[in-house]
């Protein structure tokens, strides 16, 4: 497993209370408020998912035995929401296109039964 957090000079890893004050001292310094240094944890998964990493990659990084405990630190964004719907509009535009129609939302679809999407 890679190592999840880098060692003091000593080779021993850092814990939280050697980090709180060094955390707090960031967050007054950045002018932020309201920000824990576990949420970090969450952020990270969710970047690191977000750049392709599959569950079973996020469980060793993280340390969890269970698909169930990685997904608590996995978050979607407003980015990743955009992403997927213009996936699904392209689905939809070529659906529409491959089934006689134009797949413009606005068009009125004709009179036929509806035909399942084939994707």
């Amino acid at each position: 497993m890679p190592p999840r957090c880098s060692p003091s000079p000593k080779g021993a890893l850092p814990r939280g209370t050697n980090l709180e004050p060094h955390w707090r001292q960031a967050l007054k310094s950045a002018g932020v408020k309201g920000v824990h240094f576990h949420d970090l944890r969450h952020t990270g998964n969710t970047l690191t998912a977000q750049a392709g990493a599959t569950q079973p990659d996020l469980m060793a990084r993280m340390g969890h035995a269970s698909p169930r405990a990685a997904l608590i630190y996995l978050h979607t964004t407003s980015t990743r929401d955009r992403a997927v719907a213009a996936a699904l509009d392209v689905l939809v535009q070529r659906d529409g296109a491959r089934n006689g129609r134009d797949g413009n939302r606005n068009s009125r679809w004709n009179d036929e039964a509806p035909r399942p999407l084939s994707l």
